[in-house]
């Protein structure tokens, strides 16, 4: 039992800066697949990735709307206050981007906004906005044009998964399950 719990406590001691810089090199990839992997890898080392913040917070601004969803999401995993702020910074310009004439890159803001959390709750009233026009979409170009119906489903229920995300509905005075089954 003691060699277990060493090895657990060793293994969550590991010192990954030499995996941070590695990725934080991605970041300035010539290939956006590249670059958005290395954000997600950053994210998922978390708070250890700190160093990566400042070449994160540069990615914000890259052309491609998957790199900088990628890098929005590993600042809230980093959550350092330095992130914090850059999060900040990027939520009306994310926000804006709602109103893109472009269905992919309303559907990358809306995606981005639900790593956000709590963070973006001023963006409900708008994400329930493109929910509702997305929904109306989906319908008007069921017959007519299948795929294009298909991409506003999308925007629409990546719309409300990250409402969920921002602000979940809390199922208070809920009553008891019934114990009977029929």
């Amino acid at each position: 039992w003691l060699l277990i719990i060493a090895f657990v406590l060793c293994s969550a001691c590991v010192d990954r800066s030499a995996e941070v810089e590695k990725e934080t090199k991605k970041l300035s990839d010539p290939s956006e697949v590249i670059r958005s992997r290395a954000a997600l890898q950053l994210a998922q080392i978390g708070p250890e990735a700190r160093a990566a913040v400042p070449m994160l917070i540069q990615t914000l601004n890259d052309k491609v709307w998957m790199v900088r969803n990628s890098s929005v999401y590993a600042l809230g995993r980093i959550g350092t206050a330095e992130a914090e702020a850059a999060l900040a910074n990027v939520l009306p310009s994310i926000i804006q981007a709602l109103a893109s004439d472009s269905l992919e890159t309303r559907l990358s803001a809306v995606e981005c906004l639900g790593y956000f959390g709590s963070r973006a709750e001023p963006a409900v009233p708008t994400l329930l906005r493109v929910m509702e026009v997305s929904t109306a979409k989906e319908k008007e170009y069921a017959e007519s044009n299948p795929e294009l119906s298909k991409w506003h489903r999308w925007v629409s229920e990546t719309a409300a998964f990250s409402i969920q995300k921002i602000k979940p509905i809390q199922f208070k005075n809920l009553p008891p399950a019934s114990s009977s089954t029929r």
